[in-house]
């Protein structure tokens, strides 16, 4: 996230209906990057100046109401070096991020590479470079599923998407050959839970800002690359998409202006209004299952959830 990027913040816009400003995650400063936690405790996400400048991590504790509380900078290494793109593993033990802090004493270059920190007694430490996804040009948004890393970096001259699996230790880092375009710079892939659906946002080639597309698993693999819902697109700059753990909200950073709010700020959008509605309502929609269904009912839930209210004398909890 380097001058590829420093370009579009001046294009701004009225937000789209459907649009909510994260304010309590916003500032006057940019902030990006928002990645929740899978058991919904934390989350972490991205704020620097204008043109990155700055650019640090920050964590923030989320109540059992699902509402954020005060975030608070964290501290991944020296103070003159920039810390990025934050993500959580998903058993939220593993920080992956990136830096441009060198990889070793002998080094000067100031290229983005991938970090990884471990949770230990309440604070991350063990912060290591991953030497295996780290090249000579910068790596960016590192995004983990299903068992594979997958990133992007410009090591092939422009902004492409990359993955290795990092189960099988052996394995190289490849390119993401789902969605390849030559001319294009692309970045920040990320997964539906389900893993049916993936977002990432490329520059276009007759518009000056940045465009949010999505790709739908079928039975026959990905299908083609679109652009998202014009509720999400506007004529500024969006990028750093990310579902939240239970698929109901996602989540970007957007230039589009929001109240007092002009710079990079997160936003949010329900995903039952921006995506399809045959996928909302096979993987995330609610059904309602007689005690006593059947067993091909039963067999056809992957997961579930339910509320549980127990009285406790003249309450209920």
């Amino acid at each position: 996230m380097k001058t590829f990027l420093t370009l579009f913040f001046v294009y701004l816009l009225a937000p789209s209906v459907s649009a909510k400003l994260v304010s309590k995650l916003s500032s006057q400063l940019n902030d990006y990057n928002l990645n929740i936690s899978s058991q919904y405790n934390i989350a972490v996400f991205s704020r620097s100046e204008a043109h990155f400048k700055n650019a640090t991590i920050w964590q923030v504790a989320i109540a059992k109401n699902g509402s954020f509380k005060t975030a608070h900078k964290l501290t991944l290494g020296p103070k003159q070096y920039r810390y990025s793109d934050p993500m959580l593993s998903p058993d939220g033990q593993t920080l992956l991020f990136i830096s441009d802090m060198p990889l070793a004493s002998e080094y000067k270059r100031d290229d983005y590479n991938i970090w990884q920190a471990s949770w230990s007694l309440g604070q991350w430490t063990n912060i290591h470079p991953l030497s295996s996804v780290n090249s000579e040009a910068d790596e960016l948004s590192p995004e983990i599923h299903n068992g594979s890393l997958y990133f992007s970096s410009t090591r092939s001259g422009k902004l492409s998407l990359y993955q290795i699996d990092i189960v099988n230790k052996s394995s190289k880092v490849t390119p993401y050959k789902a969605i390849q375009h030559k001319r294009l710079s692309q970045s920040d892939l990320t997964f539906s839970p389900d893993g049916n659906i993936a977002l990432y946002w490329q520059l276009s080639e007759d518009r000056k800002d940045s465009i949010l597309m999505m790709q739908q698993r079928t039975s026959e693999g990905w299908g083609l690359p679109k652009m998202m819902h014009n509720r999400v697109q506007s004529i500024a700059f969006e990028f750093t998409p990310q579902f939240s753990p239970d698929g109901q909200w996602l989540y970007i950073s957007s230039a589009r202006k929001t109240d007092d709010y002009q710079h990079l700020n997160i936003h949010k959008f329900p995903t039952k209004e921006i995506f399809p509605h045959a996928w909302y309502k096979n993987n995330l929609g609610k059904v309602e299952l007689d005690v006593l269904a059947n067993r091909k009912q039963i067999k056809s839930i992957k997961t579930f959830e339910y509320d549980l209210n127990i009285k406790q004398g003249n309450s209920l909890n």
